[in-house]
């Protein structure tokens, strides 16, 4: 690829990183390849400013996307509402526990 040709496409990442008829993952995602670089996972880190001017996106929109890589990459299990039960006592003719104890964690 010559040196023209690496300016042009370049200039037309620059252009699609901002553009709003990209998605806002997809503008981090462009951002990501220009610099070599992966997206934060601190929701306080500084590059998230630098990406959102870059991407013309708020930061709260950078910070979205961050949520959703973690889920992407969270088991399901851990995402789920985990309920810590005491059992106290084993009905034996119903076959199931009395799980009155149960706490949210």
């Amino acid at each position: 690829m010559s040196i023209a040709e690496r300016e042009e496409r370049r200039q037309a990442d620059l252009a699609e990183q901002s553009s709003i008829r990209n998605a806002p993952g997809e503008r981090i995602r462009i951002w990501e390849r220009m610099h070599g670089l992966a997206l934060p996972r601190d929701p306080h880190h500084n590059l998230l400013s630098v990406i959102a001017i870059a991407t013309d996106l708020e930061i709260e929109q950078v910070q979205e996307e961050q949520r959703l890589r973690l889920q992407q990459q969270t088991p399901v299990y851990d995402r789920l509402t985990v309920r810590i039960c005491s059992i106290t006592r084993w009905d034996s003719s119903a076959s199931a526990a009395d799980t009155s104890g149960c706490r949210p964690s």
